[in-house]
């Protein structure tokens, strides 16, 4: 068994549907959360409404998050 870490991107529309995509899969959770900060600098640079941590919060367009899964 392995453990990988997914990163995964959620996007909000303003009629509040949430579509789901895997930014991608890493060994070391170290290179997820590199991949999310960067993820992220780029959104705010494009003036989208990031949500940091409550993605149950009102307001908010493009959350990330990482999972850790197990893998054979």
């Amino acid at each position: 068994l392995m453990t990988v870490h997914v990163l995964i991107r959620e996007d909000r529309n303003h009629h509040g549907y949430i579509d789901t995509s895997i930014v991608g899969i890493y060994r070391e959770v170290k290179f997820a959360r590199l991949e999310r900060r960067q993820q992220r600098r780029r959104a705010i640079a494009d003036r989208w409404d990031v949500n940091y941590d409550n993605p149950d919060a009102d307001s908010w367009e493009v959350f990330w998050k990482s999972e850790e899964r197990e893998v054979e």
